[in-house]
């Protein structure tokens, strides 16, 4: 039975963590290494994850006294990382108790990748599936450059059209990049010396999401909800939004690593010519403060 390392990184989640913990708990697949690393938390989420690290030997505490953020918080738990597969889980969402053993079981090798299915969590309680945009059970390198990473990224000027023209939705056959969709290969992970980059305010999990894709060897899917994001009053990216110039700031440092991301996805053979990969900015009618 393969080692599977789970990465969680906490900041202020104290709130989340009797639920993510009885979840962590309930996971059906046993031989895990769970890393969970507080990022200079402000609130108690240091001495109740330090609680449970004393009672479950699985779990190794990584407590940063500083916040660094997301980022430098998912780098330091991959140092540590001891696993054939990893997975990245934030600690305020929910997930299905066998989504490990269903990916493991769909692996035939160190070097597959799955991918699954999501949900969201409505602050009433509804949950809304994604539509899953993979239309086979498994994907060779080839097709992961031609049929996978198109619909994760960039949007192609006949898909704004269409949704310029009211005739698709936005993210109508797209893939979030959140790294919570996915369990990963660490071998991939350093043999390619993919890590999250700690100079973007925003779209980090895009990058690393993305550069992974490019180099996956087999990808297998499994066209059902495993994972439930939960839509959270006071979540980071809520937080970050609400700060006009620092998101444009952001998005720009986002625009920028993603052409550089094109560059290195047209070199390993896939054609990103019809793939935009900018951001919305939408400048509202008033005048901005200077960046």
């Amino acid at each position: 039975m393969n080692l599977v390392t789970i990465i969680t990184p906490i900041y202020n989640g104290e709130k989340y963590l009797i639920r993510y913990f009885e979840q962590v708990n309930a996971i059906r697949y046993k031989n895990l290494q769970i890393i969970v690393v507080n990022d200079g938390s402000k609130d108690k989420t240091s001495e109740i994850v330090q609680k449970y690290a004393e009672e479950d030997s699985r779990i190794e505490f990584i407590d940063k006294k500083v916040n660094d953020g997301v980022s430098s918080a998912r780098n330091d738990a991959l140092k540590r990382a001891k696993g054939t597969f990893c997975f990245f889980f934030d600690c305020d969402d929910t997930f299905d108790a066998q989504i490990v053993e269903k990916c493991v079981a769909k692996v035939k090798s160190d070097t597959d990748t799955v991918c699954y299915n999501y949900a969201s969590v409505r602050r009433n309680g509804s949950i809304a599936e994604h539509q899953f945009s993979y239309l086979k059970c498994q994907y060779n390198k080839t097709e992961i450059l031609e049929q996978v990473l198109p619909n994760s990224f960039g949007t192609s000027i006949t898909d704004l059209k269409g949704y310029l023209s009211g005739k698709r939705g936005m993210r109508q056959g797209k893939e979030l990049n959140g790294p919570w969709r996915m369990m990963y290969s660490l071998e991939i992970i350093r043999k390619e010396n993919i890590y999250f980059r700690k100079d973007l305010r925003v779209g980090e999990d895009t990058i690393f999401t993305n550069k992974y894709l490019a180099v996956a060897d087999v990808i297998y899917t499994i066209d059902e909800p495993l994972y439930y994001l939960h839509n959270n009053d006071g979540s980071a990216i809520e937080t970050y939004n609400l700060d006009a110039n620092r998101m444009i700031l952001g998005k720009l440092q986002l625009i920028k690593a993603k052409d550089e991301l094109s560059d290195e996805l047209q070199r390993n053979g896939m054609d990103t010519y019809e793939l935009w990969g900018g951001e919305n900015i939408y400048f509202p009618p008033f005048k901005l403060a200077m960046l």
